[in-house]
């Protein structure tokens, strides 16, 4: 199996276990929480749910995009997405890239809740995204 067969069926497994749970397996990963994101696929129309730590600010939520993943492109297509997190929430969610002015203390927040982020952050290509509910 590839790795990225195996990836597939990890990122399965993980999204089973969170819903089946409601967040309580595999809902906090090294000290931060994770949600579920569902994007639409940018060439299949098909939703894709990804669990991706993140930190919160009020109303809004920060994840990291990391090389410019799938997940990333498909919300760059098409902005709005849903968010489930711990106690079964979904959202409509407005994603866009964080404002210069913003990363220094987003960055700052997934420190505190993960020093690892702190030497994460000089690794590889990254962009902070922000995801702010939509009043429907």
């Amino acid at each position: 199996m590839s790795p990225k067969g195996l990836f597939r069926i990890l990122n399965r497994i993980h999204i089973f276990l969170y819903r089946s749970s409601r967040g309580r397996i595999l809902g906090n990963i090294m000290g931060s929480p994770v949600l579920l994101l569902t994007t639409i696929g940018r060439k299949t129309g098909e939703p894709r749910t990804v669990p991706l730590v993140y930190a919160a600010d009020s109303q809004q939520y920060m994840v990291i995009a990391t090389d410019n993943p799938a997940w990333y492109r498909n919300l760059k297509h098409k902005a709005q997405v849903s968010i489930e997190m711990q106690r079964d929430q979904w959202q409509i969610v407005e994603a866009r890239d964080a404002r210069e002015q913003e990363a220094a203390r987003f960055w700052e927040q997934f420190i505190q809740q993960t020093p690892a982020f702190k030497s994460f952050r000089n690794q590889g290509n990254h962009q902070l995204v922000v995801l702010e509910p939509i009043n429907i």
